[in-house]
């Protein structure tokens, strides 16, 4: 073989390690940017990562006002898209089975003691309501935790209990507590 084959045989090996060298890191970033993406959307802000107390506080003001609302017009999608999943299933069957025997006439968030770095909020919320077919107003208080999830994308009710009214108006706590009067707007 002359040495000019021998050149032009190595210099397409080259070129074809060089192609797939190529194809490869071509193939690894779009990977990195598909990776990078799906763990991105779970963020919907920056400022989820970086929140601070207030902030965590000012959004869980938000996270509260849509939940109340799905509440009350009764949309179970989105009032459990905004818990944990662990508790998802029985509130919503919980409201599908309110539905049939009440309507409400309005959901008021009571109380709101915060923990120490506010990672973690339990909230009382006031509803008032008439079963059918009788008409009367009636009232409960529904005891919610929310949790701070940096990485998930806000806050999520991970618990849920019904509580005597009395007890939730007189309990008393030692961590931050907002009260009704002070979350009208």
């Amino acid at each position: 073989m002359s040495s000019r084959s021998l050149n032009a045989k190595a210099a397409r090996r080259r070129s074809s390690h060089f192609e797939v060298g190529k194809s490869s890191t071509l193939l690894m970033l779009a990977l990195c940017c598909v990776f990078l993406s799906s763990a991105c959307s779970k963020l919907q802000t920056f400022e989820q990562l970086t929140a601070l107390k207030s902030d965590k506080e000012e959004m869980l003001g938000e996270r509260l006002s849509s939940f109340k609302k799905a509440v009350y017009w009764g949309s179970f999608a989105e009032a459990g898209g905004l818990m944990d999943p662990s508790i998802r299933r029985d509130y919503v069957n919980l409201m599908k089975r309110r539905k049939r025997s009440e309507r409400f006439v309005d959901i008021e968030v009571d109380k709101i003691d915060f923990n120490e770095g506010s990672d973690e909020a339990v909230v009382d919320l006031y509803i008032r309501y008439y079963g059918k077919p009788t008409y009367l107003v009636n009232e409960r208080v529904e005891r919610f935790t929310w949790k701070y999830d940096r990485l998930g994308g806000g806050w999520f009710a991970h618990e849920f209990e019904e509580v005597d009214l009395d007890s939730s108006r007189n309990a008393g706590s030692s961590s931050s507590t907002k009260s009704r009067a002070s979350l009208k707007r």
